[in-house]
This record gives C-alpha cells, sequence and structure tokens, in this order.
C-alpha cells in the first residue's frame, strides 16, 4: 500500500504531525475561518479522516476583525505523559515591519477535549513549539521579528529562532529568551520543530518564505541552546529548482515516528494549475491554496536526514510503514470510524484521500453545521444560521418582503443577513474547501431581495477582496434579478449583465482552472409568451477570469452567503440540496 499525496487536499497548511499510544494526528492552520485548528487522525499514515477542531468558541479564540491572511497560524501540537497540547498564534495585523502576533497555549486528556482556557505567552513573534527534554523539563520556541532589520524583496524582519524554558504547570515562561539559530542564505527562518534523537538536538525550520522559494532545513546540536549547525546538505525538502514539478512550495516540515520505527515528514506544498506553454514557469496560480503531504525520511549514519526516495524533491506516493499492530484504546477496542454526518451521502465514506471523498453532497438534514466541511469566517454560527428544519426568508423591515415562506421544512441551511463580503466581523458566510482544479458546484436557493442592499448567493471565495458572488440582489429599477459580482485585488465591478431572478433556482458555478462558468436554473420565470414550462440553465457569466483567485495564506472556498447591508438579519436566504464534484473528463 502506497501514501498518495496530497493526504490532505484543498486549504490544510502548516501541518504539524504526532502520535499518541494509538495513532497519528496532523494539525494545520486554519487562519480567519472558523472552528481553529484543524486536527486529522490516521491509523495507518495512508488513510486520513476529520477528527476534531479545537478552537470551537469565542473562549478559544476571538477573530472578529482580524484581517485576510491573519489570525491562527502554524499550530504545533504533541501528546506528553497523556496530554495533549497545542500551541499557536493569532494574528491581529499581518502588514510589515510588524506582525501583532499573540501566542497561546491549551491543553486537553482528550483529543476531543475539553481543552483548557488558553494561556497567553507572548507575542515577540510567531510560528511557538514547545518540546518535553527526557528530564521533564519543557522549552518553548518561536519564530522573533525584528522591525529594525533592513527590509526588502527577500527579507521579512526575521530576527531567527528563539527558546525559552517554561514552567510545566504553569506555562509561565522561565529567563530570557535566548536567539539559538539565526537562519541560513535561505531566510525567512520560521516554524520551528525541535525532536531529539541519540544525544542530538534537532531543530527543523522552514525558511524561504512559504512560496515558491519554499524549503525544509534540518539543524542539531549537543545542547537544547545550541548552537546548530545545519545539514551541509541542506535542504532537506524543496521545490524552488524545478518549476515543472507536480508539487511546489514544498517546506514546513514536521517529523513523526511511526508504530514500526520508521519516520515520516508532514510539509505543506501546493499543486498550481498545469502550465498552457510548453515550459513550465513560477509562478503558477495554486487556487487550492497549500495543502498537506508526507514523505517517508531516513537516518543517515552520520545522523541526518534524507528523504527515502533521494534527492529534495516531494514525491507524489510513498510507501507506508513496515507493518504494525496499532495499540486500541481498550475501552474502545475499535479504529476511530470515519466520521459522517447525518446529512452526508454513504458514498462519501473513505479516506481524504480516497476516490470517493471526491463528491460531497449535503441535504443539510443535520440540526448544526457539520464541521467535516463547513466552516465560517472569524465567529462560530449563531442566531443567524439554522440547519436542519428551517423557515423561509424571513419578513423585510416594514414588513415589505413577498413570498415569505411559512412553517418549517426539512433540509435546509436558513442564512439571515450580514455584513457584505468585503467585511471583517458578522460575516453570515458558510464555505467548503475546494479540492480541485476541476470542479461544479451547485446549490438550491430560495430568496427574494427587497432592495440593493439585500444580497444572497453562491461565491467561489478567497478573501474579503478576492471573490466572485453569484448573487440575487434589486437593480435600479427595484426589480429582483441575479448578477456576478467580482472584487478583484479590491476592483468591485459587475460581470456581464444582471437577469431576471423569480425567488427560487438552482445555482451552479462550473469551474475548470482559471476559467469558471456561472449559472441559474430559475423555477419562476414567465417567457414572452406568458408560460412557465421547465427550466432550463442560463448562462450568467462564462470563461470568467478566475486566475486571480490564488496566492496569499489561504486557498479557495465554496461558499453560500446571505447579505443585509439595510437590517442585519432582516432578511434570509433558504438553500437546500448541495452539491460538489469534480469534473473528471
Amino acid at each position: 500500500m502506497m501514501i498518495h499525496n496530497p493526504v490532505l487536499p484543498g486549504f490544510n497548511p502548516d501541518p504539524c504531525i504526532f502520535r499518541d499510544a494509538e495513532r497519528y494526528y496532523i494539525a494545520v492552520s486554519t487562519f480567519e475561518w472558523m472552528p481553529g485548528v484543524r486536527v486529522y487522525a490516521s491509523d495507518d499514515l495512508a488513510h486520513w479522516r476529520y477528527e476534531t477542531s479545537i478552537l470551537d468558541s469565542p473562549r478559544m479564540a476571538a477573530l472578529a476583525g482580524n484581517p485576510a491572511g491573519g489570525s491562527i497560524w502554524a499550530p504545533s501540537m504533541c501528546w506528553h505523559n497523556g496530554r495533549y497540547y497545542l500551541v499557536y498564534t493569532d494574528a491581529k495585523n499581518v502588514s510589515r515591519p510588524y506582525k501583532d502576533s499573540y501566542n497561546y497555549i491549551t491543553w486537553a486528556e482528550d483529543i476531543h477535549g475539553p481543552w483548557s482556557d488558553p494561556v497567553y505567552l507572548n507575542g515577540a513573534g510567531f510560528d511557538p513549539t514547545i518540546f518535553f527534554d527526557d528530564d521533564g523539563s519543557m522549552y518553548y520556541a518561536h519564530k522573533i521579528l525584528d522591525y529594525r532589520l533592513p527590509l526588502g524583496p527577500e527579507v521579512e524582519h526575521a530576527g531567527g529562532i528563539v527558546i525559552q524554558r517554561m514552567d510545566p504547570e504553569t506555562f509561565a515562561l522561565m529567563g530570557e529568551p535566548r536567539k539559538v539559530f539565526t537562519g541560513t542564505k535561505a531566510d525567512k527562518t520560521e516554524g520551528p520543530q525541535i525532536y531529539k534523537r541519540d544525544g542530538w538536538y534537532y531543530l527543523i525550520v522552514a525558511e524561504g518564505g512559504t512560496g515558491w522559494n519554499h524549503q525544509v532545513t534540518v539543524t542539531r546540536s549537543r545542547s537544547i541552546w545550541g548552537p546548530y549547525e545545519a545539514d551541509p546538505n541542506t535542504p532537506l525538502l524543496t521545490s524552488k529548482d524545478d518549476p515543472a514539478l507536480p508539487f511546489q512550495c514544498a517546506g514546513h516540515g514536521s517529523l513523526v515516528e511511526s508504530f514500526s520505527g520508521d519516520w515520516y515528514m508532514a510539509h505543506l506544498m501546493t499543486r498550481p494549475l498545469p502550465d498552457k506553454g510548453s515550459v513550465a514557469v513560477a509562478p503558477r496560480p495554486a487556487p487550492l491554496g497549500r495543502e498537506t503531504s508526507l514523505q517517508r525520511v531516513e537516518w543517515t549514519d552520520d545522523g541526518w536526514l534524507r528523504l527515502a526516495h533521494g534527492g529534495h524533491h516531494p514525491a507524489v506516493d510513498v510507501p507506508v510503514p513496515q507493518s504494525a499492530p496499532v495499540i486500541l484504546n481498550k475501552a474502545r477496542q475499535t479504529s476511530s470510524p470515519v466520521i459522517l454526518s447525518k446529512g452526508r451521502q454513504a458514498d462519501v465514506e473513505g479516506s481524504l484521500t480516497s476516490p470517493s471523498r471526491l463528491a460531497f453532497h449535503d441535504d443539510f438534514t443535520a440540526l448544526s453545521l457539520d464541521p467535516v466541511h463547513w466552516n465560517t469566517l472569524r465567529e462560530m454560527p449563531g442566531d443567524w444560521l439554522t440547519c436542519g428544519s428551517a423557515q423561509g426568508n424571513a419578513a423585510q423591515s416594514g414588513g415589505a418582503q413577498e413570498g415569505a415562506q411559512e412553517g418549517a421544512q426539512e433540509g435546509a441551511f436558513v442564512i439571515r443577513g450580514g455584513a457584505s463580503p468585503r467585511s471583517g466581523f458578522d460575516q453570515h458566510l458558510v464555505g467548503i474547501r475546494r479540492t480541485d482544479h476541476d470542479f461544479e458546484a451547485c446549490v438550491d436557493m430560495a430568496y427574494m431581495p427587497g432592495m440593493f442592499l439585500n444580497a444572497a448567493g453562491m461565491l467561489l471565495y478567497l478573501d474579503v477582496t478576492r471573490y466572485l458572488f453569484l448573487a440575487a440582489t434589486c437593480d435600479f429599477d427595484g426589480n429582483p434579478v441575479i448578477g456576478l459580482l467580482e472584487d478583484r485585488n479590491g476592483e468591485f465591478s459587475l460581470v456581464g449583465d444582471f437577469q431576471p431572478w423569480s425567488g427560487s433556482g438552482r445555482l451552479t458555478m462550473r469551474v475548470r482552472g482559471a476559467l469558471a462558468d456561472f449559472l441559474v436554473t430559475d423555477d419562476g420565470l414567465v417567457d414572452s409568451a406568458g408560460s412557465a414550462g421547465p427550466a432550463e440553465p442560463r448562462v450568467v457569466a462564462k470563461d470568467v477570469d478566475a486566475g486571480f483567485l490564488a496566492g496569499g495564506f489561504t486557498g479557495d472556498f465554496i461558499a453560500l452567503d446571505c447579505v443585509d447591508q439595510n437590517v442585519r438579519n432582516a432578511t434570509a436566504a433558504t438553500f437546500r440540496h448541495f452539491t460538489y464534484r469534480p469534473i473528471t473528463a
């Protein structure tokens, strides 16, 4: 059996891999998407499933107003003496020369919680990690940022990696932080992870920035305090010297020893869109965002790490560990099942990388948001989202809305109107990750806007200034219409013309690489002869350039949204029968 990469497709960056006595886990960054810090689990390193999310309440994370690309960065997790530990960054500002980054630690005796109240550690840098030495001593490391250092195209005030003692009970930082590694000429040294083997302390870092020059650098020292020497054959992993590789931006590594004694490294990478020319040239858009892959690594006789397949390029397929029994929880006596929500089809059962995971259908019968797929922006859902049984559009301010649906109906999302897609506050947007270059997504929507400040529909969404919004709203004459709203790096426009909208129909986006079609199948439109027959899809916009929905720290989401800039929560949209499927031909 082989591990097929990426093991975590779509937006799943900055992986930290570890294991407990039973199975393997990978924690990934979630940035402004909630719940924060997704954790996936595997029994064999080849088949992965969503396990839990840790930052799932205002007590654990308050992200409202955080900028795009900020919030929850680079979680680091470990299991020590029966406890799970998580350290992470909440980035409140991402503009240079400063990064206002607050670092926290939390712990639990069960991976599913309850988790302790986060303890604030410091704000001197980001990408924190912890390490327990053989004598029980606890250490805290992170990247430090120094705004005084010169700033250039390839320099980000990278002050290096610092280490500090930490009290293992109170998490109080002890003594002064010591800089132990400044970095190599690859620069932008970050993402530290510390391991110990055969008397050596290994400090593994990401360098080159989380883009085309990304790499994994291995250093070591006989003392936790350094000095750390870099592997003379660095980097351990990179894609930067071959833009034709299917995986680019490879870096940000973490290690785990398998139950059979083999070693593996989790790392992030991207799958850029295929190059249209005969020669691959970086950079190419990577709309799926930064994903997670695994590489098998081996130790040399002189104590350095090498990729098991040789060289320093990421492999697509990697051997699984040698056969070894998984130690099961005696109280459970079974390995963890694939998690299925009530509203999901049985044919999605399997790992995230099995063929059956590619298609996803949700009839919205579950009574709460399913975090296996669905996420919200900066805040957990409040009273603006009703799942399962739903009442249709609420009356608008002044009671002017017609066609409001009465009574409860099974199988729906009802989203009440919130802030615009540009806002960092009170966005009522619910989305799933894009995991394929070519895909189709569709949803049934019932919604009647009362004015131009009302809008609802489906988005291909990257961040607050980069999205395509197939939205029902009102034109200048107050008529209900549907059209494609584009925000291209902060430049807002209407793509094509508005078309009539009856109040209910199916919205479809069909994306092939960097080109997207948007269609609507309207249930109630009457033709010029005054008859309404079976609805046919109408093209709202065709061959729209969607290549700008790439870059930054996150990845594309397919999202459902309802906006009411007139009176918050006064209007609502009802969504049913969502389907996402890859286009394979």
